[in-house]
């Protein structure tokens, strides 16, 4: 949350920003800087993610574990859960690889900075930029 949160931070200021350097701000501007800023952030929260797993080789390892535990304990009570558990316990492996959290984090970000572009656009945009093409 804290991730979606500081994108939508730098989002709204920075469309704020360049309305007040510029006078206005169109809708395709807020757009292309919202998917800018998206993009930035998307890498920082990458490069963080590949900094942790070259500062401690086993990062993965004890990530996948640590939510292997907590997926037992959860489902202590379960029988039927716990049945599954090799299925989930795999599920767990794949998901911890630098490729997939990539993918994900990247995607999730592109989406969140378009909608949420697209809503400051929809505030802050100069009502020619709306009105232009009718």
């Amino acid at each position: 949350m804290s991730k979606l949160g500081m994108l939508l931070i730098c989002i709204i200021f920075g469309a704020i920003l360049i309305k007040k350097m510029n006078g206005s701000i169109s809708m395709a501007r807020t757009m292309l800087s919202g998917t800018l800023i998206a993009l930035i952030c998307a890498a920082i929260s990458i490069g963080g993610y590949t900094s942790m797993s070259e500062v401690d080789k086993n990062f993965f390892d004890k990530a996948k574990t640590y939510n292997i535990q907590i997926w037992e304990e959860q489902n202590a009570d379960n029988p039927e859960e716990l049945a599954k558990k090799e299925d989930k316990v795999q599920q767990i492996e794949q998901s911890y690889s630098l490729q997939q959290y990539a993918g994900f984090t990247l995607v999730g970000y592109l989406v969140s900075g378009l909608i949420v572009s697209l809503f400051t656009a929809a505030f802050l945009a100069n009502k020619s930029a709306f009105t232009a093409n009718q």
